[in-house]
């Protein structure tokens, strides 16, 4: 799961916020390993709810709107030191569809999504037996 909380922001005469949540399920595959290094990579699909806040001018349907997307994702693992690994990873995200949101009265929208997206993560684990 990934929570990515809702930023403010202001543009114009509108004051908002933006935020996603969702979660992942991916298949993958060993490019290297087991040993004291793997390459693992997955693909599969994300679901979730893009969050909309307005703060002004008076909302009128903000709420959770509903957030698909393809994932795709690279980890490169090592072994530290006995049980303890490190590990690296990249996800590209393609969500299905693109919102926009827009203010009464003007004709820009005050928020698009990205067509992409992506995410880096670093990390410490220990494996079980």
């Amino acid at each position: 799961m990934t929570l990515l909380r809702a930023v403010r922001a202001d543009k114009d005469d509108a004051s908002f916020g933006v935020g996603l949540t969702y979660g992942t399920l991916e298949l993958g595959y060993a490019l290297l390993g087991p040993g004291s290094a793997a390459l693992r990579a997955t693909a599969g699909f994300a679901a979730g709810a893009m969050h909309t806040v307005v703060y002004s001018p008076e909302p009128t349907g903000a709420g959770d709107l509903f957030w698909p997307a393809v994932v795709a994702t690279v980890v490169a693992q090592v072994r530290l030191a006995g049980p303890m690994t490190g590990e690296f990873g990249v996800r590209g995200l393609v969500p299905w569809g693109q919102y926009r949101l827009k203010v009464e009265g003007p004709n820009e929208p005050v928020f698009s999504a990205s067509p992409v997206g992506g995410e880096a993560h670093v990390g410490i684990g220990v494996e079980f037996p």
